[in-house]
């Protein structure tokens, strides 16, 4: 690994994990009032199968799906119940169906599902709800997960940051929770049809084991590159991340309090339409403040009155170095130092290679640029650069403690990694 002078690259590691898994709707996902769906039929089919079954022949199937499914996955026997009440609606004659046969017809149309199967990068980290402000730090990770069908979603886990700068990550209990759609309403105020999605997790699970699952059409493949924030006004966690419908990408915004709860928004604006947003963790001239990448080039400085509605901005920074000649974006949103805002920039330089800069701005006028390194924070050699996607370095937000900045990273597309390395010896390096 290539790093800045000073910097340190940490043991910590979290790569992809074939063996956790989801619990997730298999075949017709909602079927409001009978023949509504084409996958009807499929309800009733399995159903006379079942019924054509003797009692005992049912009883010994329910006890080897339990056997082979309870322990994976927490409340088992509340989800399956509660499928078969959205798919009872495709049968005629539901009353029919005793409970065992009931609960079988809720298991068929269930599946497992492995959602960082694949690829478990670009980390973001915020201080924790429950940090207590010592020497240590408690903290959250959001990590995107990438499981089969390259279908993005958002895993958390919980870490204590020590005294020296060192990232230690708790090991999850290893059976994990999709959060469920509780509803979806209009933003207020909004002058387009926005939309609030709201995501509850129902089965009390530890933090590590919620998983924000895209539950709604513009995040049908994916919610990417959750970038966290912790705002200074107290009103809780923000998150700008990119929804991909597989097709078409746009920049939506999360919010939470207690990460138990999550509001999942549209924005609008003409800055919203590309990747990689990140807000400031607090207002700036009484404005909020964003930065933004809306011409996929270049870092942009944005300051709107509403958290939903992103137009306009100027050029903060453009490439001027080889490393990010291609193209340049943030890294995660601001940190507050004495010295100014300390921003995350990545770049892109020749075939393809992604490397980590940094960057600071005026504390009271974020669009006087005080400095940038010149050569990058990270970057890849050959003992490192494979992977998912070779030679790509990204971070979705560092935090500072103890005047250090830790940031954790995606390396090659594949695993998370953290380095740190003291601010002062950060901006001594940079130039103006």
């Amino acid at each position: 690994m290539k790093l800045i002078d000073g910097a340190r690259l940490q043991d910590l590691s979290l790569p992809p994990d074939q063996e956790a898994v989801l619990l997730q709707p298999f075949g017709p996902v909602v079927i409001r009032a009978p023949y509504v769906s084409n996958e009807s039929g499929k309800v009733r089919s399995a159903a006379e199968r079942l019924l054509a079954l003797s009692d005992e022949e049912c009883e010994a199937l329910l006890a080897k799906v339990r056997d082979q499914f309870g322990r994976r996955h927490r409340n088992f026997d509340q989800i399956i119940c509660e499928r078969w009440d959205k798919v009872r609606f495709a049968l005629l004659d539901a009353d029919k169906y005793d409970e065992t046969r009931r609960y079988l017809i809720g298991a068929f149309f269930m599946s497992e599902y492995t959602f960082k199967s694949t690829a478990y990068f670009n980390p973001s980290v915020v201080r924790h709800p429950d940090d207590k402000d010592g020497d240590e730090m408690k903290v959250i990770l959001s990590v995107r997960a990438v499981g089969e069908g390259h279908i993005s979603s958002v895993a958390f886990r919980e870490g204590v940051i020590k005294p020296d700068g060192t990232l230690e990550v708790a090991e999850p209990d290893g059976v994990y929770e999709r959060g469920e759609l509780s509803g979806l309403r209009m933003r207020e105020g909004s002058m387009t049809e926005c939309k609030i999605a709201d995501v509850n997790f129902l089965h009390g699970g530890p933090l590590s084991s919620r998983i924000l699952f895209p539950l709604t059409a513009a995040t049908s493949n994916g919610i990417e590159d959750l970038r966290l924030v912790e705002m200074d006004d107290g009103s809780g966690y923000y998150g700008t991340y990119t929804a991909y419908d597989g097709r078409h990408i746009a920049s939506q915004m999360l919010h939470t309090e207690d990460f138990e709860t999550f509001s999942l928004s549209d924005m609008e604006g003409d800055a919203v339409g590309n990747k990689g947003m990140a807000l400031f963790p607090s207002k700036i001239g009484g404005h909020y403040a964003m930065l933004g990448r809306q011409d996929a080039e270049k870092v942009w400085l944005l300051y709107s009155d509403q958290l939903g509605h992103w137009s306009g901005g100027e050029v903060l920074l453009e490439p001027r170095y080889e490393w990010e000649f291609m193209h340049m974006g943030n890294c995660g949103s601001p940190m507050r130092t004495d010295e100014g805002w300390l921003i995350l920039t990545h770049g892109v330089g020749p075939v393809r290679e992604y490397t980590i800069g940094a960057a600071l701005l005026d504390l009271d006028d974020p669009s006087k640029v005080i400095g940038r390194t010149s050569v990058p924070l990270v970057g890849t050699d050959d003992q490192d650069r494979h992977g998912y996607v070779p030679n790509a370095v990204y971070s979705c937000g560092g935090i500072v403690h103890n005047d250090r900045l830790i940031m954790p990273f995606g390396l090659a597309d594949y695993e998370v990694r953290c380095v740190d390395v003291g601010v002062r010896d950060l901006i001594d390096q940079m130039e103006n």
